[in-house]
């Protein structure tokens, strides 16, 4: 894809103009298939002769979020205040992300589905030929399903039980991720289920692997960031050093 000088447009509306007027990205099994073993061969090397190189980049596209978790390590439900990147400085980053050799991008916000340009960047991103992994909480995946069909992979919040889930997350969260979760699957869309483990759900891990399986998904554990500040402000959620290796 040319290289396209974004200071040349009079501002945001009409790049996006310009962006809603490109092909849309339609990915396959063998399109995703074939973007990833290129990251895995860069990898290789890159190791093999010693490059440095930022093959591997997390996006954080923006700070807002229409939850507030209680684990949250960025408190982005509380973050109003903060300045996003416009769609320039967005697009901006993913040429220069290009043009240092990353080949695999991991995108979430705070919620990036908040953001209006959201479709518009990920299209532009997979024309450019990265490879992405989508983050979401699931709620506006419905509204938005059309513009999740160019990622390799949306990764859907979604912690265990309805009860458990939701009192890490927030009431009704558990209903919103499995209604997301039912139309990805749908759509025909790689999905990754990531869950949070917290003392309000470890006992949920068989919980959401039969869920995985069950509707042929992967599922990704995780244990909580920013661990000193959730110890003095959330203890009764902080996993003990025992309980994460058992």
């Amino acid at each position: 894809m040319k290289k396209i000088n974004w200071d040349s447009f009079a501002g945001d509306s009409d790049i996006l103009d310009y962006l809603r007027g490109l092909p849309r990205y339609r990915n396959t099994m063998f399109k995703s298939g074939f973007s990833r073993a290129k990251f895995f061969l860069s990898l290789l090397y890159c190791r093999l002769f010693k490059i440095d190189k930022p093959l591997f980049i997390i996006l954080v596209t923006n700070n807002t979020c229409n939850l507030k978790c209680t684990y949250c390590y960025g408190q982005y439900g509380q973050r109003e205040n903060y300045r996003d990147f416009s769609t320039k400085e967005l697009l901006k980053i993913l040429d220069e992300l290009k043009d240092l050799g990353t080949r695999l991008l991991t995108m979430h916000g705070g919620e990036s589905l908040l953001r209006k340009d959201i479709g518009e960047i990920m299209n532009y991103a997979k024309l450019k030929g990265f490879y992405i992994s989508f983050n979401t909480n699931g709620y506006m995946v419905p509204a938005k399903i059309e513009e999740l069909k160019c990622l390799d992979a949306v990764v859907v919040s979604l912690d265990g039980s309805e009860a458990n889930n939701d009192n890490n997350r927030g009431k009704g969260c558990f209903s919103k991720a499995m209604e997301a979760i039912e139309v990805i699957k749908k759509n025909n869309i790689p999905l990754v289920i990531s869950a949070t483990m917290t003392k309000n759900n470890i006992d949920d891990i068989e919980m959401l692997g039969q869920l995985a399986n069950k509707i042929k998904s992967r599922v990704q554990y995780h244990i909580l960031y920013n661990e000193v500040d959730l110890r003095n402000g959330c203890k009764d959620l902080v996993l003990q050093d025992h309980e994460i290796r058992g």
